[in-house]
C-alpha cells in the first residue's frame, strides 16, 4: 500500500467504522475502543486504547491503525502508524 498520510488513515478510518461497526459497536461495546487496521478493515476493541492497539499491533506490526472511542463522536480519534523506517517509533 502507498505511503498513507494522518489525514488519509483518519478518512479511511471513519468510512470503515461507519460502515462495518458503528451500528453494532455503538449498541454492544459502547465506551470501549476500536482500533482498526485501515489495510485490512480488521478492527480490535479494547478497555483501554493501549489495549486496542496492542491487538491490533499483534496482528499487524506495521499497519495503519484509526482509534476510536466507541460512542464518542470526535471526543477520541487518534490515525497513526509504526514508522516502517524506524521500528518502534510511533508517529
Amino acid at each position: 500500500m502507498p505511503s498513507l498520510t494522518p489525514h488519509d488513515i483518519n478518512d479511511r478510518g471513519n468510512a470503515i467504522y461507519k460502515r462495518k461497526f458503528k451500528e453494532i459497536y455503538e449498541k454492544e461495546h459502547l465506551g470501549k475502543f476500536l482500533a482498526i487496521d485501515v489495510e485490512t478493515e480488521e478492527g480490535y476493541l479494547g478497555d483501554s486504547p493501549e489495549q486496542a492497539i496492542e491487538a491490533a499491533q499483534a496482528q499487524n506490526i506495521n499497519g495503519f491503525f484509526h482509534l476510536v472511542k466507541i460512542g464518542s463522536p470526535g471526543v477520541f480519534r487518534v490515525s497513526f502508524t509504526r514508522s516502517r523506517a524506524h521500528d518502534g517509533v510511533l508517529r
